[in-house]
């Protein structure tokens, strides 16, 4: 899990001071969880900002909780990780049984929340006329009220499905109108525009005379005598 962090922050769009600082910051909370000092452990995780992974921040933050004994604070923080990601399941690969199985419930009960939220984000996107991402987030929003359980599929989140899937067919229909971005065309290059081949014409050719002189400028010469024509 904890390598998992690391790589992750490392591909985020944070400068590379602020990359180290928080990879220094998660390999010191790991240390700290591993040794047993969950509360130093915590209070690493808190000093950390980082909304691209708060999700596994808060998941973090959720195992230093339950070593504390505070199953109550753990499952507040997993609430949060539930709600802002609904889809993201743990794995037993990476967690431990005892907080998968405690996310799971969590999740379960945050699943009607969640779909609100993503309902409400989709309808802001499909207003403001961002069609591809309103269809993804309708999408998203259907998949979470299947996971609900049936005692939840009423009421409330049987008239958000409706709404969910009435946007979506009218946010794709949208999408299938947009025409596509032009592709761009270099430009052809026209015979008349290659550079021309210079003709060489010889005295074979019809019509050539060879050439004359017109001007023709000489050094300057100066007679010096010679020592035999002194004696």
């Amino acid at each position: 899990m904890k390598t998992r962090v690391l790589a992750l922050l490392v591909a985020t769009w944070l400068s590379p001071a602020a990359v180290r600082a928080d990879q220094d910051m998660l390999a010191s909370a790991k240390a700290l969880y591993e040794s047993a000092s969950y509360e130093a452990a915590l209070s690493e995780l808190s000093a950390l900002d980082s909304k691209e992974h708060a999700d596994l921040i808060d998941t973090y933050r959720a195992l230093c909780l339950l070593g504390l004994g505070r199953t109550r604070d753990a499952e507040g923080a997993l609430e949060l990780v539930a709600t802002r990601a609904p889809l993201l399941m743990l794995s037993e690969a990476e967690y431990s049984p005892r907080i998968v199985a405690l996310y799971r419930d969590v999740r379960r009960r945050a699943l009607p929340l969640a779909a609100q939220q993503l309902y409400a984000t989709a309808k802001t996107d499909f207003e403001g006329k961002d069609y591809e991402s309103a269809v993804e987030r309708f999408k998203e929003t259907l998949q979470v009220i299947e996971e609900a359980s049936p005692g939840e599929k009423t009421g409330t989140l049987a008239d958000l499905k409706q709404l969910a899937e009435g946007f979506l067919a009218l946010a794709e229909s949208r999408v299938a109108q947009t025409p596509a971005p032009p592709v761009p065309q270099m430009p052809a290059v026209s015979a008349s525009a290659a550079p021309a081949v210079p003709t060489v014409y010889t005295l074979l050719d019809a019509g050539v005379k060879p050439p004359v002189v017109v001007a023709q400028r000489l050094p300057a010469w100066r007679f010096q005598p010679s020592t035999l024509d002194r004696t």
